[in-house]
């Protein structure tokens, strides 16, 4: 199986999953925002599925398969996001998991640069983050160490 089909599997597994979280709660008002994203990221998985589903006839397309080595950390990033998230709050959590990710995936020959270069970043990505959820969306968000 290739790489495309299996991420596409994936992600619809995966938005199915998130549908049923938001539907099971009994208040239907509080949980519309998820349903939508779940419904959006279902429509686009199944997109891509129905889309790669055949092999391309053209030459030079051979299936490719899952570089694991270049996943792992994302998935333990992940994991820690996961676990971190209730007591460290959800701010302080995706500032981490950004600046995580940027270091880990940045082209920089060393880590350290690239973690100078992804800090301005990684700030303006809190303010996105926290204008987003607190302003336009106006919804509770884990709390932690940092409001």
């Amino acid at each position: 199986m290739n790489a495309t089909r299996l991420t596409s599997i994936g992600a619809l597994v995966l938005s199915l999953l998130l549908y049923w979280a938001a539907v099971a709660p009994g208040d239907p008002r509080s949980y519309l925002f998820p349903e939508v994203i779940a419904i959006a990221m279902a429509i686009l998985a199944a997109a891509m599925l129905v889309r790669n589903w055949k092999p391309s006839a053209a030459k030079g397309n051979a299936p490719s398969s899952v570089p694991w080595s270049r996943l792992w950390p994302a998935f333990v990033i992940f994991v820690a996001y996961l676990l971190l998230a209730q007591p460290l709050g959800f701010y302080l959590t995706s500032w981490l998991a950004f600046v995580a990710i940027s270091t880990v995936y940045s082209p920089a020959e060393s880590s350290i640069i690239g973690a100078k270069r992804c800090l301005p970043a990684s700030f303006v990505f809190l303010g996105i983050l926290y204008l987003v959820f607190v302003l336009l969306l106006q919804v509770q968000t884990p709390r932690g160490v940092l409001f």
